[in-house]
């Protein structure tokens, strides 16, 4: 799975009436103006991302790094709308994935369990989603992030090991076990197929079709849009009674949140 983005029409930043309820969205342009305003549409960046957030894109930005969180154009397939992952791998990095634990360039990523929970699915108020918790740091990042895991056997959690090359970046989404992202084996072929000059994938099935439309593979700099900067607001209230039927929590939705 994967999480994408659509335009937002319009969006307000003015004040509410009531003083009580203002939100201080200034910092928001320390970094100049954000270029769009997009809807997260599905959960393969939870926890950070929620299904409903409105998150802000900037343009202007820096040279990506690990932990960032990127809006990048599909590299494989030009009708896709676009993507967002967090950066894992930076050109010359070597990733690789094995009992559901994140190697880069040879070093175990650490990761401390955070807590175990089910909460409603946002997509489907009638399904429940049990995860493990995680807190995890890439070398260079700011601060900690979460992670979701659904289990350390599940498909992503074992790969070869993978050199980033110039120019490109390694996307990985913080839902671990339902995004597909640059882990995807198809993403890799035809990449390879790519600076081989051959053209992968002409004579596919249906299905080998879809899967190669989903796999993204090495992602080039060049196709990057902009960095997530923050989450204004989420827009898809989760019903408290089914969450409480159902034994699960609601996810914490996201108001004016720094990313």
């Amino acid at each position: 799975m994967r999480i994408g983005v659509e335009m937002i029409v319009a969006v307000s930043l003015t004040a509410s009436a009531s003083p009580a309820c203002a939100q201080d969205f200034s910092w928001m342009f320390e970094e100049g103006k954000p270029a769009s305003l997009r809807t997260v549409i599905s959960g393969s960046m939870t926890p950070a991302l929620l299904v409903g957030d409105r998150i802000a894109i900037f343009t202007q930005m820096r040279l990506p790094e690990r932990g960032d969180i990127l809006m990048f154009d599909h590299p494989n397939d030009d009708e896709q709308i676009p993507w967002v992952k967090r950066v894992v791998g930076l050109p010359g990095d070597r990733i690789k994935l094995s009992g559901g634990r994140l190697f880069l360039n040879g070093a175990e990523i650490a990761r401390t369990l955070v807590r175990e929970y089910a909460y409603l699915d946002p997509q489907d108020w009638e399904s429940v989603i049990t995860v493990s918790e995680y807190s995890e740091q890439f070398p260079g990042e700011a601060a900690p992030h979460l992670i979701h895991e659904f289990s350390d056997d599940e498909e992503g959690d074992e790969t070869p090991e993978f050199t980033v090359p110039d120019g490109h970046l390694f996307m990985i989404g913080d839902n671990r076990d339902i995004s597909y992202d640059s882990r995807a084996p198809t993403g890799q072929a035809i990449a390879a197929g790519a600076e081989a000059g051959d053209s992968a994938g002409a004579d596919e099935d249906e299905e080998g079709s879809q899967e190669h439309s989903r796999a993204i593979g090495f992602v080039p700099m060049l196709n990057v849009v902009g960095r997530v900067r923050t989450v204004m607001m989420s827009l898809n209230p989760c019903n408290l009674t089914s969450a409480e039927n159902a034994g699960a929590e609601c996810l914490k939705p996201n108001i004016n949140k720094r990313l």
